[in-house]
């Protein structure tokens, strides 16, 4: 292309403004695309039955599904050491080759809810405490821990010598410290849940508006403290996340849903 506008006599920066151009209407339009056909025939057959024209299902239905869809497209790569750095500072002194999957304890769930809110709710740790009464005894929430980074971020959870935790090295940056688990999210839309036990890997797919599936892939490293500390039946835990995320969806959903509460994660004391 460089070439061939050269000899057309157009040089400098048009023909690489033309080239990034090119280089991403493709993907963006592709993801469109896709976005715009992921409503479900269900959702069709309803906008028929409130005689919907075409239009107002492309601004009523198509749209607004097509939105996840178009932001992942904008954004096609990034360096992904960026991303792997903040966790290898963490959990680097783990044998990761060693982590075996174990396909008896990794589980699909259906979300009744927007892949946002499921995300959302990952992200706000102050509903342990009403949520996860099980996690609540585990961990100490007054020392809660959240630590941002440009493609992820990381809560840490703090137990004590009752509870199982990490046995970190003396370099270790959390030396000291009784970590009970760290949980990872990296965008847009997976989390690891590092425990002393392994790892729980959560990916989080958008299926329509209100419907989404999380898959929870599940690595064993020391069996013998899987069934203790953070890490202790996380089954049950989706199972409560599950629900809260649900009935917020149903809630944002409603005619009298005006506002939401801001939450402001506790400083330790």
């Amino acid at each position: 292309i460089i070439v061939v506008l050269s000899a057309l006599g157009i040089q400098g920066l048009l023909p690489k403004a033309f080239i990034s151009t090119y280089l991403s209407f493709f993907p963006v339009t592709i993801s469109m695309v896709k976005g715009l056909r992921s409503p479900e025939t269900i959702e069709l057959d309803m906008m028929k039955t409130w005689n919907a024209n075409g239009l107002q299902t492309l601004l009523r239905l198509r749209l607004p599904s097509s939105v996840p869809f178009l932001f992942a497209g904008f954004n096609q790569s990034f360096n992904f050491d960026e991303v792997l750095k903040p966790i290898k500072e963490r959990v680097g002194f783990l044998p990761l080759e060693q982590f075996v999957f174990d396909a008896s304890m990794s589980i699909d769930f259906l979300v009744l809810a927007d892949w946002a809110f499921v995300c959302d709710n990952y992200f706000e740790g102050g509903h342990i405490p009403f949520v996860h009464e099980g996690l609540n005894k585990v961990l100490d929430y007054g020392s809660y821990k959240t630590e941002l980074y440009k493609y992820s971020n990381l809560q840490i959870g703090y137990s004590d010598d009752s509870n199982e935790v990490f046995d970190l090295p003396k370099d270790h940056i959390d030396y000291g410290k009784k970590v009970a688990a760290y949980y990872y999210w990296v965008f847009p839309n997976m989390m690891f849940n590092f425990y002393p036990w392994g790892l729980s890997v959560n990916i989080v797919k958008p299926i329509s508006i209100n419907r989404t599936k999380v898959s929870f892939l599940t690595y064993i490293y020391d069996e013998s403290k899987l069934h203790k500390g953070a890490g202790n039946d996380i089954d049950k835990v989706e199972r409560e996340d599950e629900f809260i995320v649900e009935n917020e969806s149903k809630g944002i959903q409603s005619a009298f849903y005006q506002s939401c509460l801001l939450y402001t994660s506790p400083s330790p004391r």
